[in-house]
């Protein structure tokens, strides 16, 4: 064998030799059954009812040295029912390192959240409105679980991303949803966002028809009035 062939052959199993290497070195990937058995697990340990999965989701995380899906890091994304809250979902994600993370508090707190900011802003507002809390995806604060009440969840730190009043068919006054954010503020210190939204007829009858798969459209917005605290937080 002359020497340009015994370099090519050489460049050839050396990167077959380098191929085999980063695949047998990447992260130990579960199939879809693997994960469902883990969370449930998971699940069993912190609640009482019992639990579905209804939408499991394995997503790459960044961009890996070679191009195959298997030799990049993934994680998880789970939507999940519960017995307790047949009708509504939450989400639960397995990190790269196998941790898990969910807001199943987003419904076991959610009637709480929406009454507090209810008894702020009832008789305040000459139509009607719709409260959604945007809960995000952070853990439970510490010592706080399933029996915590909303009042405590706030107490241990607990964390709400967005409150959002939905008017109908009215644009929200500036003096009056500037009172009542700071009212809301007082008695939440935790949230991030507070956002008074007017919209049409047409867009409020489709929020209430359909909470869950709800997606506003530009048209349907009136007037919008958002405070925030998040910046002054984080500072």
């Amino acid at each position: 064998m002359d020497t340009q062939n015994y370099k090519i052959l050489l460049f050839i199993l050396t990167g077959l030799l380098l191929l085999s290497v980063l695949s047998g070195c990447g992260p130990k990937q579960l199939t879809e059954e693997q994960v469902k058995g883990e969370v449930l697990d998971y699940f069993s340990s912190l609640y009482s009812a019992e639990f579905t999965i209804t939408q499991p989701e394995e997503q790459v995380v960044g961009a890996g040295p070679i191009p195959s899906f298997r030799s990049k890091p993934t994680y998880w994304s789970l939507t999940a029912a519960s017995s307790q809250f047949p009708d509504e979902t939450f989400t639960v994600v397995r990190t790269t390192s196998g941790a898990w993370h969910d807001n199943y508090y987003s419904l076991l707190l959610n009637d709480e959240a929406a009454a507090m900011v209810n008894g702020i802003i009832q008789n305040k507002m000459p139509v009607d409105y719709y409260i959604y809390i945007a809960w995000g995806l952070d853990d439970w604060p510490r010592e706080t679980g399933e029996e915590t009440t909303f009042q405590e969840w706030i107490e241990a730190g607990g964390m709400i991303q967005k409150i959002i009043v939905y008017l109908r068919e009215y644009e929200p006054d500036d003096c009056i949803s500037e009172i009542l954010a700071e009212e809301i503020h007082r008695e939440i210190p935790t949230v991030q966002f507070v956002v008074f939204m007017g919209i049409s007829e047409e867009g409020f009858i489709s929020l209430i028809n359909d909470i869950q798969s709800f997606k506003i459209s530009n048209t349907s917005i009136l007037k919008r009035l958002s405070y925030n605290w998040y910046e002054e937080e984080t500072e």
